[in-house]
């Protein structure tokens, strides 16, 4: 799961998000890992994947250890739920530079994604950077925490069904509060 490769070595593809699953804590990784180990075996035919994104020649160096986040630094702790485990960053951050991710924009949104509520639309995701006109900045904690748990936005909108707020529904009340201290320091897009 964080070094991309199959037990026989062929590596994994995108959409797996191996990227940010580097960054998982060993703990965090070997709990997923148990979860995943516990679930019924099932018996389907998967079609052949087609892909459009390059295929790296590898995700890098073989990943040892990674710490525990520090949950007493809520902004750290927010980013790191908001990456690896979260996935917001991925949503939240545009393609460019011949790359799936532009990470110079990481949290500025642009990115079209497929609009689960409607099938056969897109959407885009938006800008969750700390600005005012472009951003979230003058939404208050209540209403950020609403959008991730709910769908709802700030002007009581509701957000593409892409939006997993479903499953972010059921999470920690400090969670969601270390993941608001995060994007609150997120430097402001200027265009998005």
């Amino acid at each position: 799961m964080r070094d991309g490769k199959r037990p026989d070595g062929t590596l994994i593809r995108p959409p797996m998000p191996i990227p940010v699953y580097r960054q998982l804590s060993d703990n965090d990784a070997a709990a997923i890992a148990v979860y995943l180990k516990s679930l019924k075996p099932v018996r389907n035919k998967v079609g052949e994947a087609h892909y459009t994104v390059p295929l790296p020649p590898s995700y890098g160096a073989p990943v040892v250890h990674v710490p525990e986040p520090p949950r007493d630094d809520k902004a750290a702790y927010g980013a790191y739920l908001a990456g690896p485990v979260g996935h917001c960053v991925l949503c939240h951050t545009p393609p460019g530079g011949g790359k799936p991710f532009d990470m110079n924009l990481a949290y500025h949104g642009g990115r079209e994604l497929p609009d689960f509520g409607h099938p056969g639309a897109l959407t885009v995701s938006r800008n969750i950077t700390a600005g005012s006109e472009h951003g979230i900045g003058d939404w208050s904690d209540a209403q950020i925490k609403r959008a991730i748990t709910q769908g709802i936005c700030a002007d009581g909108t509701r957000l593409a069904a892409t939006m997993p707020f479903a499953a972010y529904a059921r999470m920690r009340p400090g969670d969601l509060d270390a993941i608001v201290a995060f994007l609150r320091t997120l430097k402001p897009a200027e265009t998005r």
